[in-house]
């Protein structure tokens, strides 16, 4: 494919020519790379690459670019890797598995979570591989590929996904994300998450054309977005909306009439945070109601107010809201609102009562429908409190925040690995390992995690057990002379 853009774009001057081979490669579409080569001038083709970078971040896909190049080879932009790099960033986890020796071939284990792409999982593994044990890496396909091409000389009748494996054996977490790859073996949408990255231009592109200002439909409810973002006394800036429905326009909502008598109405709640052009993170939440003949004519006069709150980051431009009614035809608000920039928490008072006083400016009765937030968002909301508090010093506060964080999110691994580096340094070790050999196995390929156990083991005087974490965690990191002379000293004083 690049030889044929290559020969294709020899008439292009240089910037141009960078663009499409070195730069946007694999972000542009079959469509847009054909469209690029045929316009006749320069002029045209520096509006299309402004307009390209319009709806995309183009200092942070540079950054990438240094990345793939750095961590890759020389060539890494290019390479299959470096094209799931530039397209998701960063894995959250990325894993090296020669240390498996002879029984593996070369493998590269990346992990994914919380990608804001609507068409990708909320959690995924990725499998890079040498086919044979040489080569460049590429993404390994089940479908085509097949577990023994994962090991060297292997018999395939051997390997297969059952909990006794040879290869869950060798690596249990690349036998678990194998088995997420595999179409009715582990994921049900493991099909669609390879064949999505396949199509990660088109999928993507499609995304971009539908971030429009304006939603329009079969009809639309006349709204108002009222939102400030506030600051608590940690320092944690959260975005407090409400969408206003005006008077009487619950008259024109589509009500379902029950045997019963009563009358429903269902919504869908669309809302996404925006950040240099791109979605950063999108939510979606059903809500009902559910009323009387006599509360309905009552709704008549009624502004309906969808009330709520979500945690956003300094670098959020635009918030979005858009109200979906149940049914076809459904009518569609949406309105847009920049996230207003941070102040001192001391003005949220005051802020709070011009937040009411815009909502209660009008004569007509308001209904207010309040957004709580689900116990994973209380978890996720404790979390950054607690990392803000331990910044500014109030280590008791922090952990107490991470202790209802980590009951809330009890799957998430960095809960636990920030609050047992808390309760280290306040020197409670006894929790520290109480803590974390409770969750021991969620954290078998971070170092750091053992060498905190083994340090909190060494300080109550358990040389047997701290000599057996130093040891777990030269496994993983092999080339630390820090965990090798720990080690040496925990197994002097056994």
């Amino acid at each position: 494919m690049l030889l044929v853009v290559g020969l294709q774009s020899l008439s292009l001057s240089e910037p141009h020519r960078v663009f499409l081979e070195d730069v946007a490669h694999f972000l542009l579409t079959a469509a847009q790379r054909d469209r690029f080569i045929a316009l006749e001038t320069e002029a045209l083709r520096t509006s299309f690459i402004e307009s390209f970078w319009t709806v995309r971040n183009a200092s942070e896909h540079a950054e990438r670019l240094r990345d793939c190049d750095r961590l890759f080879g020389s060539r890494g932009r290019w390479s299959q890797r470096g094209r799931i790099y530039q397209w998701l960033g960063a894995p959250s986890h990325r894993e090296d598995l020669t240390r498996a020796g002879h029984r593996l071939v070369p493998i590269e284990l990346w992990h994914y979570t919380g990608v804001e792409r609507s068409f990708l999982p909320d959690s995924f593994y990725l499998v890079f591989f040498k086919p044979g044990g040489a080569g460049a890496f590429r993404l390994w396909r089940p479908d085509a590929d097949g577990i023994a091409s994962l090991v060297p000389a292997a018999e395939p009748n051997r390997f297969s996904l059952g909990p006794e494996t040879t290869l869950g054996q060798i690596d249990p977490e690349l036998a678990l994300a194998a088995e997420s790859l595999v179409p009715g073996g582990g994921r049900r949408e493991a099909q669609s998450l390879l064949t999505s990255l396949e199509a990660l231009p088109e999928l993507a592109e499609r995304a971009f054309a539908t971030n429009v200002r304006v939603t329009t439909s079969t009809g639309k409810l006349p709204s108002r977005l009222v939102s400030e973002v506030w600051l608590d006394d940690a320092g944690v800036a959260e975005l407090h909306y409400a969408l206003e429905l005006s008077s009487g326009a619950a008259s024109d909502l589509r009500w379902r009439e029950e045997e019963s008598g009563r009358y429903q109405a269902r919504f869908t709640l669309i809302g996404r945070l925006m950040s240099g052009g791109l979605e950063r993170e999108r939510w979606e939440d059903a809500l009902e109601l559910d009323v009387s003949d006599a509360e309905k004519h009552a709704l008549s006069r009624t502004r309906l107010i969808f009330q709520g709150r979500r945690l956003v980051q300094a670098s959020d431009e635009r918030f979005e809201l858009a109200l979906v009614t149940d049914g076809a035809g459904a009518v569609v608000a949406t309105t847009l609102a920049p996230v207003p920039a941070l102040q001192d928490p001391s003005t949220n008072a005051s802020r709070a009562d011009s937040f009411r006083s815009e909502l209660e400016g009008v004569s007509a009765p308001a209904r207010v429908l309040e957004r709580s937030r689900t116990p994973l968002e209380e978890g996720r909301y404790r979390f950054t409190r607690g990392l803000a508090l331990a910044r500014r010093g109030s280590t008791e506060r922090a952990i107490a925040e991470m202790d209802t964080a980590a009951e809330l999110s009890h799957d998430d691994a960095r809960v636990h690995l920030e609050l047992a580096r808390l309760l280290y340094a306040s020197h409670r070790h006894r929790d520290v390992l109480s803590r974390l050999s409770a969750v021991e196995q969620r954290f078998e390929d971070e170092a750091d995690v053992f060498v905190l156990m083994a340090g909190a083991a060494e300080a109550l005087g358990l040389y047997a057990d701290a000599v057996m974490y130093y040891e777990k965690a030269r496994t993983l990191a092999p080339e630390s002379e820090a965990i090798g002379d720990a080690l040496e000293r925990a197994s002097r004083a056994r």
